[in-house]
């Protein structure tokens, strides 16, 4: 929404949005869940964004992570490579030119603004805008050594991994419900134990 209609909503549900803005998953079911079993359930899909525990994880995250599967999670026929497919015209109309495992070493930055990329045999690409889908602390550890020695900069390098996970994604064909299946996720843990 445009900002000042964003600030306006903010200030008109601020007291909602303050109670749950900066709390982990495990201080808001904590408070809220008593049946740990419940609360295993509902931290299940926590591996969706790094499956870290209860006491590290953003509540906000997720929610909103959570109210995507209220309908129903939903998956492209033809893969996530129908994605790419559809946006590589797009981009290549604007200008834009795609390079595939194109390593970056690092990030170019003129006046305070990241002006293009190196990329690791060398070559360098220099856009208008930039955009990284590496990770923030990868990111950053891509920009210049006396930026990255800056006070934000440095929280963020200092961020841990999160924790990975290992997903099984199977595709099936024919009538799979004829066979007892049906078109769910299945979240497998060994234990209830959340922590």
């Amino acid at each position: 929404m445009p900002e000042p209609l964003a600030k306006i909503c903010e200030l008109w549900h601020q007291d909602e949005i303050s109670q749950w803005r900066g709390r982990t998953c495990g201080e808001v079911l904590d408070e809220l869940i008593g049946d740990p079993k419940l609360r295993a359930v509902l931290l299940a899909q926590r591996a969706n964004y790094g499956g870290m525990t209860p006491s590290r994880s953003s509540f906000g995250i997720h929610a909103v992570m959570m109210h995507h599967y209220f309908n129903g999670g939903y998956y492209p026929i033809g893969g996530a490579e129908v994605f790419a497919n559809s946006l590589i015209p797009v981009i290549e109309r604007a200008g834009g030119t795609i390079k595939l495992r194109a390593g970056v070493r690092e990030l170019l930055v003129e006046d305070g603004h990241v002006a293009g990329t190196r990329l690791e045999h060398g070559t360098e690409i220099r856009a208008p805008r930039v955009f990284s889908d590496a990770g923030a602390r990868n990111t950053v550890g891509m920009l210049p050594s006396a930026m990255r020695e800056s006070e934000w900069a440095r929280e963020i390098l200092s961020l841990a991994p999160s924790v990975c996970h290992f997903g099984l994604y199977l595709g099936l064909e024919g009538d799979i419900r004829a066979n007892g299946a049906s078109p769910s996720n299945h979240w497998i843990y060994e234990s209830w134990n959340t922590k």
